[in-house]
């Protein structure tokens, strides 16, 4: 063979890996329970300077249970980036919402704030702003906006796990912020 072949994702468990997965074998929790998901949604939360993070099974599954925890649904409106992964949409039709689709500023790729005006109608209850690729929205514009309309803002920071906007993370200054961690959203 003229070349070494390199797989996509070949594991790549050291010591400390081993000795954390014989841990959750040992215990019998292996998946999506167990006293490594709690020790990790605290100290997520802490890394954020936020309340509490709860994990779930993906960004698409986060984005559905925070518009239905904000009581978003039939007849209602959210407004979300043209340029998005599918999953941002998918959670508002999860809940029987209209998506109203915005243009993004071509220099970010992200929302324009400046054309969020224009969309807003009585059905409008929720903003999405995507932060993608990890370029933070311009929150600032967009938070002054909710407050404005009274419409609440669920941050799909599954991009943007640890950029910043003003100082803080993405994904903590809306009513929710979904993050994703390795394919897994917290």
């Amino acid at each position: 063979m003229l070349y070494e072949q390199i797989y996509f994702d070949s594991p790549d468990v050291g010591g400390l890996e081993k000795e954390y997965l014989n841990r959750c074998i040992d215990s019998s929790y292996v998946s999506a329970y167990g006293p490594f998901v709690s020790e990790f949604e605290e100290k997520f939360a802490g890394m954020l300077g936020c309340q509490s993070a709860v994990s779930v099974q993906s960004g698409t599954a986060g984005l559905h249970i925070a518009l239905h925890e904000l009581g978003v649904g039939e007849g209602d409106e959210v407004i979300v980036p043209v340029l998005t992964f599918v999953a941002t949409v998918n959670a508002v039709r999860y809940v029987g919402a209209d998506p109203v689709f915005i243009d993004v500023d071509p220099l970010t790729w992200n929302m324009n704030p400046d054309r969020v005006h224009e969309l807003i109608t009585p059905r409008t209850k929720a903003i999405i702003p995507v932060h993608l690729y990890g370029n933070p929205c311009a929150m600032d514009e967009i938070l002054n906006i909710a407050r404005q309309y009274n419409l609440y803002i669920v941050e799909d920071a599954t991009e943007g796990l640890v950029s910043k906007f003003n100082g803080r993370f993405t994904g903590t200054f809306g009513d929710f912020g979904i993050f994703s961690l390795n394919g897994n959203i917290w």
